[in-house]
C-alpha cells in the first residue's frame, strides 16, 4: 500500500500527528487529494474542502490528536464498532482510522454524504481499506511517496 503524507512534516514542526491518505497502484494516483482538488472555487464544496484541509491541520497539532474532536460535530465514528471515523464539514466526509504506530491517522477517501448515515458500499470498502492497511503494515509492506502533498 502507497501513503501519501497530508503534510510536509520536515516543515511543518508544530505537527504532533501525522495525516497520510491511502494511494493508489502507482505513486500519481490518491483518491482523498483528487477529491479535495476536484472543486471549483465557485462552488459551496470548495469552501467545505478548504474548511476540512483546515480541520486536518487542527488536529496535527493537537496533543490529543482527532480524541479531542471525536463526538462533536467536526468528527465522529462513521462505523459503530469499526473504528472508521469521519471529519465533517458539511456536505464532505473524510474517512479515516488510527493507524499502526503512535500519532498516526491514516486517511481513506472523501465523499460528498447525501445522506445522515454511511451507505453500505461505503461500509464494506472502509472496512475493507482499512484491513489491508493492518494486513500491509504487519508484512511490513507500506511505502510513503513524497510526489504529492496537500496544501
Amino acid at each position: 500500500m502507497i501513503l501519501f503524507p497530508l503534510r510536509d512534516e520536515d516543515k511543518v514542526s508544530s505537527s504532533i500527528w501525522q495525516f497520510y491518505a491511502i494511494g493508489g497502484p502507482d505513486e500519481t494516483k490518491c483518491e482523498l487529494l483528487d477529491f479535495l482538488a476536484s472543486f471549483s472555487d465557485k462552488t459551496p464544496e470548495y469552501k467545505a474542502a478548504l474548511a476540512l484541509i483546515a480541520i486536518i491541520k487542527m488536529v496535527q497539532s493537537e496533543v490529543k490528536g482527532p480524541q479531542a474532536f471525536r463526538g462533536t460535530s467536526l468528527c465522529h465514528e462513521a462505523i459503530d464498532g469499526e473504528g472508521i471515523y469521519e471529519f465533517i464539514k458539511k456536505p464532505l466526509r473524510i474517512y479515516w482510522f488510527y493507524g499502526q504506530g503512535e500519532k498516526i491517522v491514516i486517511c481513506a477517501y472523501g465523499i460528498i454524504k447525501r445522506h445522515t448515515k454511511t451507505d453500505k458500499q461505503d461500509r464494506k470498502r472502509l472496512i475493507e481499506l482499512r484491513d489491508k492497511y493492518l494486513d500491509d503494515v504487519a508484512i511490513d509492506h507500506i511505502s510513503i511517496s513524497r510526489r504529492r502533498r496537500l496544501s
